[in-house]
């Protein structure tokens, strides 16, 4: 005696999508990386982009490069220390400056300039005309008249040094009306409103584990970050761990960005086997992988710019995906066969596998009859057609 079971693939929780995403419709392509020609240093660890001068900028670890087309770079000036990119207005017009330690290299977009500029810093933005930095330990800021501006008054600049338990201070973010100090083992809320007489720490409670830089990001209403333990939240009030089907699979994470609510990171992959983009929909709180290396990446002009040994590109819709289901075993431990595949599409590659043995099948639709034999099966789709509809039914022999 025998019985069947059908098992529905796209509601398989440890299924890995890349370049698509599972949603009510089904599979649909989402998004791949397309390359495009030009100069990019080999060792890009940095990219932003000014909206204001309209040009983009990458850093290896001796130079800043600048672009008008966010493709192909030229060398501006040598530089070291850890950068970061603002944009503030000088003299009536906008002006990006690119900070690295204690220099400052400014473009307005025909203009350039570089100079010492009054701090050293590693990470900061720009909060009411004053630039907002820190060294690692304190949190310092300018004058009312941005980057130039270090004179040391009770209107002018200043510093503050907020408790150590924290470690070290990483990244600073804007969220919602609050200034957050990101720092290697928590969030620290800076209360810096009104007149600098006037600043302070205001909570410093929201502890997380072992912050990688760099992966602070507001996205749908809420500020992510990347831990040593995974991805996380803060509402404002705690943080959480977020989530998401590829929680277990990503780790050492250098960059992110974010783009249309989305949360994009830069990191490695273990279902890839190396570098790949990870983007987490907070508002659907689901996951898939881009398969792209970024050494850096940056928001700009609609989309995500990715940069690595190998160049610039860009991340945008469409583009072949893959699909693989988690291991199912069709909730039974013996033997049994699959007997029928069902594709609700205009067309995709599918591969059965049961680890020993594979069958394909080329731009399969509708039913499909693989009759292949074993304990348990992974199956993975290839294409670009979207696929309403994936299931698996076996037959399995009755031992009783």
């Amino acid at each position: 005696m025998s019985y069947r079971v059908k098992v529905d693939l796209l509601a398989d929780g440890k299924a890995k999508p890349v370049g698509c995403r599972v949603c009510a419709d089904g599979l649909v392509p989402a998004e791949s990386v397309y390359g495009y020609s030009g100069y990019v240093p080999a060792g890009v660890n940095f990219a932003g982009y000014a909206q204001g001068a309209g040009r983009y900028f990458v850093c290896d670890n001796d130079a800043v490069y600048v672009s008008g087309n966010g493709n192909s770079f030229v060398k501006l000036d040598d530089a070291s220390g850890t950068p970061f990119l603002i944009e503030e207005i000088k003299d009536g017009a906008p002006r990006a400056a690119l900070i690295c330690g204690s220099r400052a290299f400014t473009h307005t977009g025909t203009v350039y300039s570089a100079f010492e500029y009054g701090a050293d810093l590693k990470c900061g933005v720009m909060r009411r005309g004053r630039l907002f930095g820190s060294d690692g330990s304190k949190i310092l800021w300018s004058g009312a008249g941005g980057i130039d501006d270090w004179k040391q008054c009770m209107e002018g600049g200043g510093s503050l040094t907020p408790d150590s338990g924290q470690g070290e201070v990483l990244e600073l973010t804007e969220y919602g009306d609050k200034l957050i100090a990101v720092r290697k083992y928590g969030l620290t809320v800076l209360n810096f409103y009104g007149t600098p007489e006037n600043f302070s720490v205001d909570i410093a409670g929201a502890e997380a584990d072992g912050i990688y830089k760099g992966t602070a990001r507001v996205a749908g209403g809420k500020l992510l970050f990347f831990t040593s333990s995974g991805l996380k939240s803060y509402d404002g009030t705690q943080v959480k761990a977020v989530k998401h089907r590829f929680a277990e699979d990503v780790s050492s994470p250098v960059c992110s960005a974010v783009l249309a609510g989305r949360y994009y990171l830069g990191c490695n992959s273990a279902h890839l086997n190396g570098g790949a983009v990870l983007c987490y929909d907070p508002d659907a709180g689901d996951s898939y992988l881009i398969d792209a290396d970024a050494r850096a990446m940056c928001t700009a002009e609609g989309c995500v710019r990715v940069y690595n040994a190998e160049g610039a590109h860009k991340i945008e819709g469409g583009g072949r995906f893959t699909f693989e289901s988690g291991v199912t075993d069709f909730g039974t431990q013996g033997l049994k066969t699959v007997k029928r595949l069902f594709v609700n599409s205009d067309g995709v590659d599918v591969v059965i596998s049961n680890g020993a043995v594979s069958r394909r099948f080329y731009s399969a639709s509708g039913i499909i009859r693989p009759n292949l034999r074993g304990k348990s099966f992974t199956i993975r789709l290839s294409g670009k057609n979207a696929v309403s509809a994936l299931s698996a039914e076996a037959e399995v022999m009755d031992a009783v």
